[in-house]
């Protein structure tokens, strides 16, 4: 009886520790194409709930109970490939999307922008391959930073993207460093697995 007791608590405590990390996840960043919103050695935890339930430690999804939105940071994996990266939700289906100058026109409207001092970001500039502006992002979601230098590759307009039925259009905030549905199109809605939820800024 007495041996009945503790065991139940540490059984429920060990399922607990098993299963917690099929819902939530904490990655360390390891690059800068979300710059200056997610900076290199900052650490995001991800829910990995925020649109699915799936069976632990699977990709089979017991449940859908929300869909991403516009300004969502997400997770999922690139086409062709067996990796986790996360990007920002900037189109989501029925959208006409545009990239100009590492800025965004959504349905033909221009995003609005301010540009922010880039001075508390200069110690880590150059790890983060920063642009030569940063500058806050408005009107798509929730206001965010994006960083981009004018008169460069990322400057060439991008041909109109109409984002299809189930897929969501997604970009780096570092417009000059991300490889994302510019290159490789607009992402089906089953590979995205999650929603960064938190972001702790590194020290070093």
């Amino acid at each position: 009886m007495r041996k009945a007791r503790w065991l139940l608590p540490v059984c429920t405590l060990v399922a607990i520790g098993a299963i917690a990390p099929s819902y939530v996840r904490a990655y360390r960043v390891g690059g800068y194409s979300d710059a200056p919103s997610f900076l290199v050695r900052d650490l995001i935890l991800v829910s990995k709930v925020a649109y699915d339930i799936r069976l632990p430690y699977t990709d089979i999804v017991i449940v859908s109970h929300a869909e991403p939105r516009r300004g969502d940071v997400v997770t999922f994996r690139p086409p062709g490939e067996d990796v986790t990266v996360f990007k920002r939700v900037i189109g989501c289906p029925g959208d006409t999307v545009v990239v100009q100058g590492g800025r965004l026109e959504i349905g033909g409207v221009p995003l609005r922008y301010t540009r922010v001092e880039a001075a508390g970001y200069e110690p880590g500039a150059a790890r983060n391959h920063l642009g030569e502006l940063i500058e806050m992002e408005m009107g798509n979601g929730p206001p965010h930073l994006i960083t981009h230098t004018p008169d460069t590759l990322s400057a060439v307009p991008s041909a109109a993207a109409r984002v299809a039925e189930d897929h969501y259009y997604l970009v780096g905030d570092n417009r000059d460093h991300s490889l994302d549905s510019r290159t490789y199109g607009a992402v089906h809605r089953a590979s995205i697995t999650g929603r960064v939820v938190r972001t702790v800024r590194s020290t070093r």
